[in-house]
């Protein structure tokens, strides 16, 4: 195959967004579409070479997996290797067992698997897993195991053959991929058939430029298409985020601007004398370094710091990921390549010791349970986990419809009703010094508003409808079960970050319509003779306080370094009390930033307790100190009848 600097240049164009993505950079809200590109060039790049070599007759099933594997082991377990140290000094148990299964699957080629069952690449705790990035190579690794195997059975039949094969794949996986966007969101984002046409989109490039060296000779026609290729991807990079649903149609953007790059780009159109510069084609030439390198750079930062890192630190962060992607690249890719370097026996024995030894730390970390007796500061790792442990309340089974999430043997007086932002309250009521029996429902992220519910890539219409139905079913129980005297609704209440379904019918967010929902939901429920009490969420900065708490115990850090100003409440609460003002006239209020913070700070310890589990949650302990150092549930009982 003839080099062609501009794929180079078009690999820089990849990775530098989904560095800067993964980093935090709102400006590139859509970096993640690199991988995309990245799969479109792969796609190119390994047809090119395995009809070149077909057509020589010289195609070798062997060589071909021995070449991807001298591409692709060697920097990613090194990579893996060097990820380890870290992870066992700074990761919680249940954190370092993740690490562990995770570790596992990366050497099986299996980790987008292990990622789709146990994580949501946009959610903030992505941030927070060292390997989450190999995904996209066990994707590719999968398509490569299966490629050459049909290539070699459809190759004979002829070129229009193998050209229809290639374009009823992409259309079968295009379909798909747009079906489980709606559907089956994580596993569409994930798992190769609904990723698999953005691969045949290359290998369609790859197979036209094998027939012929260019598919347009007008000079014009080239340039004019290549330059609607690159205008595709970096709208996408800009414009998506992760309210994009992803991937089907949207993904259409970047890869057929890569598709059109390939097909149409060269030394003599605008796009391709620009991702020929010699800086671009350098940084192309260590993308896949830089790739592997740069997730564990950011998220192992991110655990070593109390405080999300400021953009300024993210910014060198990313800096330092190019040099460490050289050295990378200089002395583990290259040599590893070279035959001459390191022979077939040679690199057969390396890998396999490296694999061996990475999958006996896995087996030994999730036998141990991460560990969990490891010292942190002056505490055990397991101690510090406790204090960020999930938090459902009465129980596990709280998350759901379950009529015994329920106190004493007594007829509850009280109904607890909301998502996650009520489940956490129930220590605190149940610890309170005023005692009282109260019932449980809750649903996460499913707020307590009637025939309201919220929507976006992963909260589909589907979720929307069973979210309504509960809180139907919350409402009839609530009908029959006239013991109840108080509802206590509580919620984020951070509804703009979602589109609204109201009535069957999808809306983007609207605080006039919220409000006026809210406030027919809290009516509906006094029509019952019941009295309602709204409970603000807890004051929030935007960082994860919980984990702030834990580091600082872990390096020895004063925890007063997590305490906030009032004036530096987050957009969401913010959001989130003028909601509940606007509404303070039907139903009162208990705002928990007066229980939690003073006149001027929040205070992330009650007592010495942690009062976050989370960015927002509070902790097991820290609700149950709340409430015995504020009587809640005398609380709930006063704002209604203040005299009484």
């Amino acid at each position: 195959m003839q080099y062609r600097p501009e794929i180079d240049g078009l690999r820089a164009l990849a990775v530098i967004p989904v560095i800067l993505f993964h980093a935090g950079f709102e400006t590139f809200s859509g970096g993640f579409v690199g991988v995309d590109v990245f799969f479109v060039i792969s796609g190119y790049l390994i047809t090119s070479i395995i009809v070149s070599d077909l057509k020589q007759n010289t195609f070798s099933i062997t060589r071909f997996y021995e070449r991807r594997a001298r591409r692709i082991l060697p920097a990613l377990f090194l990579v893996a290797a060097v990820c380890v140290p870290f992870a066992y000094l700074w990761l919680l148990p249940s954190d370092l067992e993740s690490f562990a299964k995770s570790l596992g699957t990366v050497i099986f080629f299996g980790s987008n698997f292990y990622f789709w069952h146990n994580s949501d690449y946009f959610s903030v705790a992505a941030e927070l897993i060292p390997l989450l990035h190999t995904w996209s190579l066990a994707v590719e690794e999968q398509y490569y195991l299966i490629f050459p195997l049909v290539m070699l059975i459809i190759w004979r039949m002829g070129i229009v053959v193998v050209s229809m094969v290639f374009l009823t794949g992409l259309l079968l996986s295009l379909g798909l991929s747009e079906w489980a966007s709606e559907n089956k969101p994580v596993a569409n984002f994930f798992l190769l058939p609904s990723r698999g046409w953005e691969l045949l989109l290359g290998a369609i490039a790859g197979l036209a430029l094998s027939e012929r060296a260019t598919l347009l000779k007008h000079p014009m026609a080239t340039s004019a298409l290549s330059l609607i290729g690159l205008i595709m991807i970096v709208i996408s990079i800009l414009s998506f985020d992760d309210q994009t649903p992803f991937p089907g149609v949207y993904a259409l953007a970047p890869t057929f601007g890569t598709f059109l790059i390939i097909l149409f780009a060269n030394k003599q159109t605008l796009v391709g004398r620009l991702l020929s510069l010699k800086l671009l084609v350098s940084l192309g030439l260590i993308s896949y370094s830089a790739y592997l390198w740069h997730h564990p750079i950011l998220v192992f930062a991110r655990h070593r710091s109390l405080l999300e890192p400021s953009a300024i630190e993210m910014l060198l962060l990313c800096s330092l990921t190019l040099p460490v992607a050289y050295l990378s690249w200089r002395y583990v890719e290259i040599p590893f390549r070279r035959h001459d370097s390191i022979p077939r026996r040679r690199l057969i024995g390396l890998l396999t010791g490296a694999a061996s030894l990475l999958l006996l730390f896995s087996i030994f970390t999730i036998y141990h349970r991460g560990y969990e007796d490891r010292s942190a500061g002056t505490t055990l790792m397991k101690n510090l986990e406790e204090t960020v442990a999930l938090n459902f309340g009465l129980g596990e089974d709280c998350s759901e419809f379950v009529e015994s999430c329920s106190t004493g043997k007594e007829k509850p007086k009280v109904l607890l009703w909301g998502d996650s932002f009520a489940m956490h309250l129930g220590q605190a009521i149940e610890n309170s010094e005023t005692r009282t029996s109260f019932q449980q429902y809750t649903r996460s992220a499913c707020a307590p508003i009637l025939d309201y519910a919220i929507q976006n890539h992963v909260y589909k219409r589907k979720w929307a409808l069973e979210c309504i139905a509960y809180n139907n079913a919350v409402l009839d129980w609530l009908t029959v079960n006239t013991d109840i005297r108080y509802v206590v609704l509580s919620s984020p209440f951070t509804l703009s970050k979602f589109d609204a379904f109201i009535d069957g019918v999808v809306s983007s967010y609207n605080f006039e319509r919220s409000q006026n929902a809210l406030q027919e939901t809290i009516q509906r429920i006094q029509s019952l003779g019941v009295n309602v009490v709204l409970i603000s969420p807890p004051p929030q900065n935007g960082e994860d306080l919980g984990r702030c708490f834990i580091k600082s115990q872990m390096f020895s850090i004063d925890p007063a370094t997590c305490n906030f100003e009032r004036e530096d409440f987050a957009s969401t609460t913010k959001e989130a009390y003028a909601l509940l003002q606007s509404v303070e006239q039907y139903a009162p209020v208990i705002w928990l930033d007066d229980l939690i913070c003073d006149e001027s700070s929040c205070n992330t310890l009650i007592d010495g307790v942690a009062v976050y589990r989370d960015i927002g949650h509070l902790s097991r302990t820290g609700s149950a100190r709340l409430g015995q150092k504020h009587d809640l549930a005398a609380k709930i009982f006063e704002v209604v009848d203040p005299g009484g």
